[in-house]
């Protein structure tokens, strides 16, 4: 580690308590939860902005054009799952664009929409890190529906880059 660098371990506190501070990511983090799937997060720009907001001292958050909840589900391969899911998120916030994606379906989007071949996704964790945009692959997730401890991706906390 170099003179200035945080520590994995300081980065992750720090994104902790930036989460548990926000009461709109806390109550989407919650909405999310209350689909009951068991691998699921909420990422990019949501927490992105969030982060921003933090280092900057921005009293005000920053206006998120969506909320982007990534999942993953193999049972489930058609785009019908993700659109019902976003409904039920619209029916307990319905002022947020909500944008629900199942990871495991992935490479048949860039099929049909980039006829691109792409191979299918193992995990969350892995489509997570395949996400094009280094400052917002960010992504935060309830540990258990029980607790109130959220922890973050493996490959996501790097407040410093953002």
């Amino acid at each position: 580690m170099h003179g200035n660098e945080t520590s994995r371990p300081e980065l992750e506190r720090r994104l902790v308590a930036m989460v548990r501070s926000s009461s709109h990511l806390i109550a989407a983090l919650l909405a999310v939860r209350s689909l009951g799937l068991d691998s699921l997060c909420i990422g990019a720009g949501a927490v992105r902005s969030l982060v921003w907001d933090a280092l900057h001292g921005f009293e005000t958050p920053s206006v998120l054009e969506d909320v982007d909840v990534v999942h993953f589900d193999r049972k489930v391969l058609g785009p019908e799952q993700d659109a019902y899911l976003e409904n039920r998120l619209r029916a307990i916030m319905p002022t947020v664009q909500w944008e629900v994606t199942n990871q495991a379906t992935v490479h048949q989007w860039f099929a049909s929409n980039l006829g691109q071949l792409v191979h299918p996704l193992g995990s969350l964790e892995e489509g997570v890190a395949t996400w094009p945009e280094f400052a917002t692959v960010r992504a935060s997730r309830e540990a258990q529906p029980d607790q109130s401890e959220f922890r973050h991706l493996p490959a996501t906390c790097e407040i410093e880059a953002v």
